[in-house]
């Protein structure tokens, strides 16, 4: 394609300025000069690019004004190609005049839609609705599930059953009956059906089997009943079991305190009296100190703690009572050398040592609080 030639505006109005940038653009020679806009200057792009949008002529002498909507100001009148364009300029023309309409036609479509979008929900109400009810059903059989493995479930629902089912099986072996037929039967909530689907089944029995096949289709049903009952309500049983195990933990853990708090005050109390005291600093009294190392003691959570911590106090408390006892009995032998050496006589202290007594460790079996106490008061 020849090199465009943008020619200068002329004040002749009787010239097409479309045609006349047409001609400049296919001719070698340099035309009458028509006036150049940006109109020209778009029409001339577009040549070159197809993507190009071609503005309104109405519009080429305006100031370009902002729009909130870029194709509101698209004209769908598309020109002919002028007279003098060759075969092949007229083909090119046509082709990027139908590719512009086309691509303005799916602008406008996927605009429109765009704006449809903006106006409805992203979701459509009924799909919610539907949603919301699996979500229900979800949390319904999850609710089933839990119950199902609480203990309360188990004892109430899987036991009897579990019962039932090997009586059942013993008298089906006995008389070589199929077991799951027994089973269906005990189980069918019909009672016309299990009537005559037991009356069959026992045909040929002892009376006291007879008498067991039908108590055990009588307590069949009632604990099946029972079943489905928990099922339908299984949320708001979990909520109830939840309260409950709330309420026995609070319950055990206050029956925990007290228990710890009573063995707690009478260890200190038989440590108070047992165990030398010697001042740290002239404000430290042997009560306030005993006092002040019982709430410390009663802070530690040794219940829930780890078992290092477990094993920690349960070697404190076995090996305690014997520091105790050689801190005495070397106290006692401090004080008889203190008074032999105030009375000018030295004697070995070898018979003081040996007088001491030895703690014992606890009994295997002994209640291991009466056994450090014993150790204490010996």
């Amino acid at each position: 394609m020849s090199k465009t030639t943008i020619v200068e505006p002329t004040a002749d109005p009787s010239i097409n300025p479309l045609s006349a940038a047409f001609d400049a653009a296919f001719s070698g020679s340099d035309p009458v000069a028509p006036p150049t806009s940006d109109f020209i200057n778009s029409t001339l792009a577009m040549l070159d690019d197809p993507d190009a949008s071609v503005p309104d002529p109405k519009q080429a002498s305006e100031p370009a004004k902002a729009l909130s909507d870029p194709l509101a100001a698209i004209d769908d009148t598309y020109p002919d190609p002028p007279a003098s364009a060759s075969q092949a300029e007229h083909d090119r023309w046509m082709t990027l005049k139908n590719d512009l309409k086309a691509e303005r036609a799916t602008s406008r479509t996927a605009r429109e839609e765009l704006e449809q979008l903006k106006q409805k929900s992203l979701f459509d109400p009924a799909e919610v609705d539907g949603l919301k009810k699996q979500i229900a059903d979800y949390d319904k059989e999850l609710a089933v599930h839990r119950i199902e493995a609480t203990a309360e479930y188990k004892q109430a629902i899987d036991a009897p059953l579990r019962v039932i089912g090997e009586a059942a099986a013993s008298v089906a072996r006995r008389y070589e009956i199929d077991q799951d037929v027994l089973f269906d039967a005990l189980a069918d909530p019909d009672e016309a059906q299990q009537q005559k689907a037991l009356t069959d089944l026992v045909d040929g029995m002892s009376d006291r089997d007879r008498l067991k096949i039908y108590q055990m289709a009588d307590d069949t049903l009632a604990i099946l009943n029972k079943r489905n009952e928990m099922k339908e309500r299984s949320q708001e049983a979990l909520q109830e079991l939840s309260i409950r195990q709330k309420q026995t933990e609070e319950r055990s853990s206050a029956e925990y305190k007290r228990e710890f708090s009573t063995h707690m005050d009478r260890l200190f109390e038989s440590l108070e009296d047992k165990m030398p005291f010697h001042p740290l600093d002239a404000n430290e009294s042997k009560s306030a100190v005993m006092e002040q190392l019982k709430r410390d003691a009663l802070l530690a959570d040794v219940r829930s703690a780890g078992t290092d911590v477990q094993a920690y106090s349960a070697a404190a408390g076995v090996v305690l009572p014997r520091l105790i006892k050689q801190f005495r009995a070397i106290a006692a032998e401090n004080s008889t050398l203190k008074a032999r050496i105030n009375s000018g006589t030295a004697a070995s202290p070898t018979k003081a040592r040996q007088a001491s007594p030895s703690a014992q460790a606890p009994v295997n079996g002994e209640n291991f609080l009466e056994s450090i106490f014993s150790q204490l008061s010996s």
